[in-house]
């Protein structure tokens, strides 16, 4: 994963699979951006940018630092740049076991009363943070401590090795057990099937596309070739009756990893119609779409985006509309719906397009790549709110701070 925005950039990696190891790199991420930022950090998006000595951004790097039996570490290093000179540099380390599915900081590697060991071994007086712990391929012990004594001086920090036999006594339970996996093969976590890529939209600058009206047998499979060749999540909000005439489409749409959802039977405006009627169209709509792919969808979206209490009372899913209308119905021509698009977007943004449309499909390359060019992680929706709960009948616009936006809980 790779950020690039105009207070940080840097890269890191996440585990498919690996909840709990995604989540604690997650948090050490926001705390470190929370804390350098002086508040609850928002995503920006940027270009990538050549690296520039003189610009005061917090640089990120992750790394997997060992991976033996069912045991991974990761160590994720922030430098804060401080003016003059090497920035100050905070390098911590977390050990995930994918037998279990727990994730520990390193520092339970170590039993409490061998610190004094390790402390000797460093040749430091002052305590050890014991927060970047790991273990080499041959079972040595390695850590970052602070270069405090000549003739590192130069160096804020320096990497530490323990022989393995001599680390033995001072190690945990865990530890041990970390050691011992060093020299197998890795066990990585089996995902769930068809599990969305771990992403954390309240870090790096993510976008939905999202495509209504289809499926169409003329413009819907050439969108699908086209996204997943440029690696981009998109949301399908399918009429049911086009879903009930075009199932493979929509199983196609469904195995590729995309969210289909529910955008009624025949298109009508829901507002116009009795709740049995909105029930009628709703639960219609998600028959075919079970039908066709194994799935019921989750979300819902009301053509032409009509809502009032009656729709989102007999509706019982929740209800996503967009912030970026591209217009791409209307207009027909992509001199003017993309810059419409790249005009509104933002970080947190749903767009809005139609899959119904050569003149929409002809041009998505064009589409992603300035989205992706502009720094934006295009994604699903559901990956787009992950963390945030969608309750039904409510409304949701996009993710953030922005006008009718969502933020995550206490951010």
């Amino acid at each position: 994963m790779k950020l690039q925005s105009p207070k940080a950039s840097g890269s890191w990696a996440y585990v498919d699979g690996a909840t709990s190891f995604n989540a604690a790199i997650d948090k050490q991420l926001l705390a470190a951006l929370d804390k350098y930022t002086g508040a609850p950090y928002q995503p920006a998006a940027g270009p990538a940018q050549p690296a520039n000595p003189g610009s005061a951004k917090l640089s990120v790097q992750g790394s997997l630092t060992h991976a033996g039996g069912n045991f991974l570490i990761g160590r994720l290093r922030t430098s804060t740049p401080t003016g003059k000179g090497p920035g100050n540099t905070v390098e911590t380390t977390v050990v995930y076991n994918s037998g279990t599915g727990a994730t520990v900081s390193s520092a339970e590697l170590i039993v409490p009363a061998h610190l004094g060991q390790l402390m000797e071994a460093a040749q430091s007086s002052a305590p050890l943070p014991l927060t970047d712990l790991a273990f080499d391929g041959a079972g040595n012990l390695t850590l970052t401590v602070p270069n405090s004594a000549p003739p590192l001086a130069d160096t804020e920090y320096r990497t530490l090795t323990v022989p393995s036999a001599t680390a033995r006594p001072w190690l945990s339970e865990l530890g041990r057990s970390v050691q011992d996996g060093a020299a197998l093969p890795w066990k990585p976590p089996t995902p769930e099937a068809k599990a969305l890529r771990h992403i954390n939209c309240d870090i790096v600058a993510c976008a939905a596309l999202t495509y209504d009206d289809g499926p169409s047998q003329g413009t819907t499979p050439r969108l699908l070739t086209m996204l997943e060749q440029a690696g981009a999540g998109a949301t399908f909000f399918a009429v049911g009756g086009a879903a009930n005439y075009s199932p493979q489409i929509v199983k196609a749409e469904n195995d590729a990893g995309f969210t289909v959802g529910d955008h009624s039977w025949n298109h009508p405006d829901l507002r116009k119609l009795s709740p049995a009627a909105i029930v009628d169209q709703i639960q219609r709509t998600n028959k075919a779409i079970k039908a066709a792919s194994g799935e019921a969808p989750t979300l819902m979206r009301p053509p032409f985006g009509g809502v009032n209490q009656v729709v989102r009372a007999n509706v019982e899913m929740p209800i996503i509309l967009w912030s970026v209308d591209s217009q791409d119905w209307l207009t027909r021509d992509p001199a003017k719906y993309i810059p419409a698009i790249m005009n509104q977007v933002s970080p947190g943004a749903i767009i809005l397009e139609h899959d119904i449309h050569a003149t929409t499909v002809d041009h998505q390359p064009e589409v992603i790549s300035n989205l992706q060019r502009a720094g934006y992680n295009l994604v699903t929706v559901p990956q787009l709110f992950s963390g945030i709960d969608l309750e039904p009948g409510q409304v949701f616009s996009c993710r953030g701070h922005g006008k009718d936006c969502t933020p995550s809980p206490g951010r």
